[in-house]
């Protein structure tokens, strides 16, 4: 699981995870450059157990962050 941050004062978006987190968030963005290079345009979405998903924390892992937690994220492939 990753936790996805915003922090909006200082207009950054950090992605925190573990090696096999990191690993399988690796691979759905391979998967999605290789269709995209193969013409299909996809897309995926990501969702924290609040949003009836188990892709994204709930909470974030650093406690003295002030950046919301996002809830949900979609990837999407552009065409090469």
């Amino acid at each position: 699981m990753i936790a996805v941050e915003f922090d909006e004062m200082a207009c950054v978006v950090t992605v925190h995870g573990r090696p096999a987190a990191l690993r399988a968030l690796a691979q759905r963005l391979e998967r999605l450059a290789d269709q995209a290079e193969g013409g299909q345009l996809g897309h995926e979405h990501l969702y924290s157990e609040e949003w009836a998903g188990f892709d994204l924390a709930t909470v974030s892992p650093d406690p003295g962050s002030r950046a919301t937690i996002v809830h949900h994220m979609k990837l999407s492939a552009l065409p090469a």
